[in-house]
Formats: structure tokens, C-alpha cells, sequence
């Protein structure tokens, strides 16, 4: 199938991917990542992680029947790497709903039932967004991953590798969060002990990307 002109914005855009590159090229969008992602880094967005999740959960508190995945599954995720990367506050609410757009854009290279249009449309809003927020942080650096990774790649790299982050990051925890929270329900008597003993969420958690894992295809 011959694809428009235009779609060269999105083989563009996925070549900044790391996952879709071999050696040398995939070391050199790699190592960038790697050395942001710090244990520090991680355990100082504790915090921040934790007063998201409580804003969605007040939220949710008196709204009656609501729905887990859209109130907070879907939200968290996506707030937290938008903190990470320290998109300005005022496009957050927007930020939410961009991992649509990307699968759109991801799925494009194979599925026929996804609109070439609409694929081009999503990796040109990407292109724009994130190349002027690159732009920006090269001139005004500060202490957060994006201007990290803007100072150790090429630019066109560091808009692939924020797409990467959100995609990769946003879909997958929304997954945990939804199937783990289902498979909890259905399962009581392990609900309640959790419930009982704190100490073993870090193994449940691990049982349950291996139970329900978000990830069904690479």
C-alpha cells in the first residue's frame, strides 16, 4: 500500500524510538534515558506521584458509580510523566488524552484500519509540541529529564524519545492499574490480604503484571 507524502512525519517520528533501532543508533538514544532514570530521580517523584493519585482519588470520593479506567487509571499516568517532563501546567489536561493520538501513530506502520490522515495529523502535532518545548529547555535548561535528554541528543531524537516516554509509560501503567484492580475485586480473600500485610504489595504488584500483564504484543 502506497502511503501519502506526508507520512514521513511519522517514520520520522518512531525513528527516534529506541525500540525500533539496532546498535549503534539504539545505544546512542539509550544511554541519554538510562542515566536521567537515577534511583534518585525515581524516589524523589514519590511525592509527587502519591499527591496525584490522591487529587484523582478526592475526586472520585461522593461521585457515586464511576468509571476506575477514565477517573484515575487513564490520569494518573499520564500527570505523572507530564511532571516528569515538566510540561508547563496549563497543558496537562490535554496531555491526557495524547496516548490515543499516539496509538494512532504507532499502529499506523501496520494496521489498515487505522487513517493514514489521522496518523499524520497525531505525529505533526507531536513534531510541533514537543520540538518547541525542546527548543525552549535548550535555552532555558532546568533540573528535569527533558532538558537533560535535550543537551545529550539531537533534537528530532529528543521529540522521538518524549513520545516513547509518554506512549510506553502511559498505556502500560493504565493497564496495571485497571486489570490488577479487577483481578483484586475478583479475588477477595487476596484483597483482604493485602489489606492486612503492606509488605506484600511489592511482590503482588510483580504477580499481577505476570497474572494480567498490560503488554499483550511486541
Amino acid at each position: 500500500e502506497t502511503r501519502p507524502p506526508g507520512f514521513r512525519a511519522v517514520v520520522d517520528l518512531l525513528r527516534g524510538w529506541m525500540v525500533f533501532r539496532d546498535d549503534p543508533a539504539h545505544d546512542v538514544l539509550r544511554d541519554p534515558v538510562r542515566k536521567a532514570f537515577t534511583p534518585r530521580r525515581i524516589e524523589d517523584m514519590a511525592p509527587v506521584i502519591e499527591r496525584t493519585a490522591d487529587a484523582l482519588l478526592d475526586a472520585m470520593d461522593g461521585a457515586g458509580q464511576v468509571d476506575l479506567r477514565a477517573a484515575f487509571s487513564v490520569p494518573l499516568p499520564a500527570l505523572v510523566i507530564a511532571e516528569l517532563l515538566s510540561i508547563p501546567a496549563g497543558d496537562r489536561e490535554e496531555f491526557q488524552h495524547w496516548s490515543d493520538l499516539l496509538s494512532a501513530v504507532v499502529f499506523a506502520a501496520d494496521a489498515k484500519s487505522v487513517s493514514a490522515d489521522h496518523a499524520i495529523a497525531g505525529a505533526e502535532h507531536f513534531w510541533r509540541y514537543f520540538g518547541d518545548l525542546v527548543a525552549h529547555r535548550r535555552r532555558h535548561p532546568g533540573d528535569d529529564l527533558l532538558s537533560e535528554l535535550a543537551g545529550a541528543i539531537d533534537s528530532d531524537e529528543v521529540v522521538g524519545a518524549c513520545t516513547l516516554l509518554l506512549f510506553a509509560g502511559h498505556e502500560t501503567t493504565t493497564g496495571l492499574l485497571t486489570n490488577g484492580t479487577r483481578v483484586l475485586l475478583d479475588t477477595p480473600s487476596e484483597l483482604d490480604r493485602l489489606r492486612a500485610d503492606a509488605s506484600l504489595w511489592s511482590s503482588a504488584v510483580d504477580e499481577l503484571l505476570r497474572l494480567e500483564g498490560p503488554a499483550k504484543l511486541m
